[in-house]
């Protein structure tokens, strides 16, 4: 899936950029969804850092047990593990069945960005002039539609599906029949 804000990550992490596309297309119209994307996101950002660095691994590792390794937690800055952790519990919620909200998709979209940064020029060396700036995905940006849209749509096929239901009532020299059947009463 391509990115919008992502794609300076493809040529070393394609996965990432990937992930990061897919969460940018679900922000606005299934922000549970968005969420998850940016828990695997972090997932794999996570084991990048363990690989690059050569960091020792836990014993059947999870997200939460890499993140607190004493090593791990020395390689990284604090304010990006504070992030990794937002992304985390706040995926962990939607992947669950918590509602999210759009507002909370896009900032994690914005904060999952910034970690790509830092993983970009931490380990790329390169400059922070290479990287373009986030911008917030709208529905038009990515290709999708917005939630005003899908809202139309489902109102449209929510009706259709009514009327389709509905006996087929017609009339026939004065007295309504169903469908052809016995006249109805009235």
């Amino acid at each position: 899936m391509k990115s919008f804000n992502f794609e300076f990550l493809r040529t070393d992490w394609p996965e990432l950029a990937s992930l990061a596309g897919f969460a940018e297309q679900y922000a606005h119209t299934d922000p549970p969804s968005a969420l998850v994307k940016l828990r695997a996101f972090v997932e794999q950002l996570v084991e990048a850092v363990y690989q690059l660095l050569g960091l020792p691994r836990p014993v059947q590792p999870n997200l939460i047990d890499l993140l607190r390794e004493d090593a791990f937690q020395q390689a990284v800055p604090t304010v990006a593990l504070d992030t990794m952790h937002a992304i985390r519990i706040n995926g962990n919620k939607a992947a669950h069945g918590a509602g999210a909200k759009t507002e909370t998709s896009l900032w994690l979209l914005k904060e999952s960005h910034r970690l790509g940064r830092w993983l970009y020029m931490t380990f790329s060396g390169a400059g922070a002039d290479t990287i373009p700036t986030y911008q917030d995905p709208t529905p038009e940006l990515v290709g999708g539609k917005s939630k005003a849209e899908l809202k139309r749509e489902k109102k449209a096929i929510r009706w259709r599906r009514r009327e389709a239901r509905r006996p087929c009532i017609r009339r026939t020299s004065g007295r309504a029949t169903d469908a052809g059947r016995q006249p109805v009463r009235q």
